[in-house]
């Protein structure tokens, strides 16, 4: 019997799921909460770039650290 894929069949299939390794980078548990859940994920800082007379450059001088910015640090 198949069922339809939708938004809430995928989501339902994700938490009933264990805990998977995402191309062997990072282990991911679905039905947790959260980047505490992300052990592998780097520091947070991050150089972003914007794009000026079609060419990319530094958005500022220094990284931003998003998880600072987003209030979870």
């Amino acid at each position: 019997m198949q069922q339809e894929l939708n938004a809430s069949t995928l989501t339902a299939a994700l938490k009933a799921s264990g805990p998977m390794e995402v191309g062997g980078l990072v282990r991911w548990e679905p039905q947790a909460k959260g980047p505490a859940e992300f052990p592998r994920l780097g520091n947070g800082n991050i150089y972003f770039q914007v794009i000026k007379d079609g060419k990319p450059v530094a958005f500022a001088d220094k990284p931003v650290n998003v998880y600072q910015a987003l209030g979870m640090k």
